[in-house]
């Protein structure tokens, strides 16, 4: 990690591409074991849900995130098959809209 200001995380090297655009959602994790929630990656960094104090140099481990989708359930994690989510839930709600 070479700086940290506020919500922005920024790493050595910057964010590793096998990982970029898939870490929202996703957790940095210190040394020490502390998690912190991932709101969005840029080039060279992450941002966080909320404002840290990490030494720079301290390393840290990125965990990509999940939008709960079927899709990326499927291609990011091949892990279709263990999916808990629902996908089919109806968007209109009968009780809010009325029926037609």
């Amino acid at each position: 990690m070479s700086n940290s200001n506020g919500r922005n995380v920024d790493l050595d090297g910057g964010t590793p591409g096998s990982v970029s655009g898939g870490l929202a959602g996703g957790w940095l994790q210190t040394s020490e074991g502390a998690r912190h929630m991932i709101v969005n990656d840029y080039g060279g960094g992450v941002e966080l849900l909320y404002p840290v104090a990490i030494d720079v140099g301290t390393e840290v481990l990125l965990t990509v995130g999940c939008d709960h989708s079927t899709a990326t359930c499927e291609s990011r994690f091949g892990n279709l098959d263990n999916y808990g989510g629902f996908p089919a839930i109806p968007s209109k709600n009968p009780f809010s809209t009325g029926v037609f």
